[in-house]
């Protein structure tokens, strides 16, 4: 799977700060690269409350941008505004819907005049250095835009109108120098004028279905790729004439000398055609015939056959943008899941092969999400495909060292998924039981090599989005159970930045809430130490500089009284929690986060004569001495009562506490850490 660079991830941060304006940039000048790379990643986090504004535009001067890519993003006029003060090579047209003022047809949302867009949008620098347009999409542009669009940007060599009724003579005319053109599903219906694109090198024309003449086509002597795939299969009179069209003109001896790859999926081409066709153009090194079920000896091509070369074939039309050929592949691969399961059991697969499977699929959905056949195909994919995985990882020798493949796997099945289907759910539990066994003993053996760091953080990812899934709470309760394993994991969460370990500590909160719900469904021996172990993870802080600070110790104030609450609860099991949980997290309230400035503990015990972890005594002297009205005795000496809200707090909780002042020359130190029971 692809892992993210330094480089990449400083430019994601760097894009972050600069929407949320924390970062004054105005006086940086930012060279081409970092400006193409951070400008990518506020492209991608744009939202309503995250648009370029006014004030982003001014710290955004020093940008020295060169390609702007906003695919599947609502165009404003701010985003206009900034282009116009960039030198482009590259651009990808977004939604347009936004972009009012003059910009749309009167009366009509969806037509747009492009050209005054563009008018507006290139300064006369871009208008020289632009190479690729990409203004595909669905509906039509108003009046001659073709026209006044190459008048514009006479050097343009990469052009995609996919989805936009075009005429080619006219488009051959107002872009004559393309070397790379995309006309996909524009309801062509002829191809005359195309010849004189002499220079044209890469041709993609998907659902070209209507054309019935393509002797011109024969005449691009330096055409190396031809896509004419027909994903939409037929056209009105149920027949589908491209593959027989494109072999006819064979037959009268035309051909495309330079020609590398043919993509004729989904046509009517037959095994005698495939012939013809490598035999008149033996320079054809790849040929996609997908959905033709046609199987190729002589040469290479995009195929379902296998889960590999499924991978492949949708790394090439997720490349080419294609959706539909995407859904193709996807609507194909589904029927694959026996040679998934005889693959996997045999080998042939390796693990990497379906994480990389897994790892594309995850890519289409975040492009095509809000189509739902694909989406559905997708999670059909990854249903069918689950088995053989976990079946493979199960299989492996060195199941350690594939602890980190294994928690990415998941957390990415979670992101296809949104939650595990019933029918998958026995194979992510038992993945899950191997996992977090995998890293207990990576914990405790040390393993050489393994960021145990790293592998925790992505441990509370998955806990995260499986937190209400009681076996899985109950897996890792049973790793924590250990003091070693406990111990490294509150060192790692006390190394997270602040943000990360608070997220960590509220969801280890969720976790022991999970188990007090579900005592008779879940967890085996040792829950009191997990409990122990998971109270003092929830609860405790680092001790820096602004740890006093009122904001830090007010919320982890919260958080510890949500701890004591739930473990308030062990009053109703306490022969199937046996521990000191109570005592434990009591102490951190008394320690960390008690209103008064200066606190000594003396000792922690149970009342007596009180059914275990049914109430404690907390007894501690104060520097300020807050409590001044000594009560009668209690066990074995004198003490005062807390102030009332304090109190009243514990006794919510099921907890008593007791506070007993020493004199200031003789103060006592804090227990050890087993306290001791009175």
């Amino acid at each position: 799977m692809s892992i993210q660079s330094l480089h990449q991830l400083a430019s994601k941060k760097m894009a972050e700060y600069i929407v949320d304006e924390s970062l004054d940039v105005s006086s940086i000048v930012f060279p081409r690269q970092e400006s193409n790379a951070i400008f990518e990643h506020i492209i991608k986090m744009k939202k309503p409350e995250r648009s370029l504004n006014e004030d982003l535009l001014e710290q955004m001067t020093g940008f020295n941008t060169s390609r702007a890519n906003f695919k599947g993003v609502e165009m404003t006029l701010t985003d206009v505004a900034f282009i116009g003060e960039q030198n482009l090579e590259s651009f990808t047209l977004g939604d347009t819907i936004l972009l009012m003022d003059g910009y749309h047809v009167e009366n009509d949302d969806i037509s747009l005049n492009i050209d005054l867009l563009i008018r507006d949008m290139f300064n006369d620098s871009t208008r020289q250095s632009l190479r690729h347009l990409d203004i595909s999409g669905w509906g039509n542009f108003n009046g001659d835009w073709l026209r006044a669009i190459g008048s514009m940007l006479p050097n343009v060599s990469s052009l995609n109108v996919a989805g936009r009724p075009v005429n080619i003579r006219v488009l051959v005319q107002s872009f004559p120098g393309l070397q790379y053109l995309n006309v996909s599903n524009c309801q062509l219906d002829s191809l005359d004028g195309i010849s004189g694109l002499q220079g044209l090198r890469v041709l993609i024309m998907e659902n070209a279905y209507k054309i019935r003449d393509m002797t011109e086509l024969f005449e691009l002597r330096e055409l190396r790729v031809l896509n004419m795939a027909c994903p939409s299969q037929f056209n009105a009179d149920g027949s589908n004439d491209v593959a027989a069209i494109f072999c006819e003109c064979l037959e009268d001896g035309s051909r495309l000398p330079e020609l590398r790859y043919l993509d004729l999926s989904k046509t009517t081409l037959n095994g005698r055609d495939v012939k013809r066709v490598l035999k008149s153009i033996p320079t054809i090194q790849n040929l996609t015939l997908i959905g033709t079920n046609i199987a190729l000896r002589d040469c290479v091509g995009h195929n379902t056959h296998t889960l590999v070369s499924t991978t492949k074939a949708l790394e090439h039309y997720f490349s080419e943008d294609s959706a539909l050929m995407i859904e193709t592949v996807l609507q194909e691969s589904c029927v694959l899941t026996d040679d998934f399961h005889i693959d996997a059991a045999s080998g042939s697969i390796s693990f990497e092969h379906m994480l990389q499977f897994v790892d594309l699929l995850h890519k289409i959905l975040l492009r095509y999400g809000d189509e739902n056949v694909i989406h559905g195909k997708v999670v059909e994919n990854v249903w069918a495909i689950t088995p053989a995985i976990f079946g493979r990882v199960m299989a492996e020798s060195d199941r350690d060292r594939m602890s980190f493949k294994i928690i990415v796997l998941m957390n990415r099945l979670l992101d296809v998924y949104g939650a595990y289907n019933r029918s998958i759910l026995n194979c992510t539990r038992l993945a899950t039981s191997f996992l977090f066994s995998a890293i207990r003993d990576q914990i405790i053996m040390s393993t050489p090599g393994v960021n145990v760091q790293k592998l925790v953080l992505l441990t509370f990812e998955y806990l995260e989005r499986q937190k209400n899934d009681s076996e899985v709470v109950g897996l890792f309760f049973q790793i924590l159970t250990e003091v070693e394993v406990a111990d490294t994991v509150k060192t790692i969460v006390c190394g997270f930045d602040e943000e990360q370990r608070i997220n960590a500590q509220l969801l280890l909160l969720s976790l022991m809430e999970v188990m007090m719900a579900n005592l008779t469904t879940c967890f085996g021996n040792g829950q009191g130490e997990a409990f122990d172990n998971c109270a003092i993870l929830a609860t405790t802080d680092r001790m820096d500089d602004d740890f006093w600070s009122a904001e830090k110790r007010g919320a982890a104030t919260e958080r510890a009284f949500l701890a004591a609450t739930i473990l308030s609860k062990r009053r109703q099991h306490p022969e199937r929690f046996p521990g000191n949980s109570g005592f434990q997290i009591t102490r951190l309230l008394l320690i960390f986060y008690a209103d008064f400035p200066a606190i000594t503990l003396i000792r922690i015990g149970r009342i007596p004569g009180k059914p275990q972890a049914d109430c404690l005594v907390i007894q501690y002297a104060s520097v300020e001495q807050d409590c001044r009205d000594p009560k009668a005795p209690f066990a074995g000496g004198n003490c005062c009562e807390a102030p009332e809200l304090r109190t009243t707090r514990y006794e919510q909780i099921g907890f008593a506490s007791s506070f007993i002042p020493l004199p200031p020359e003789n103060p006592r130190s804090p227990p050890a850490d087993e306290p001791s029971a009175q």
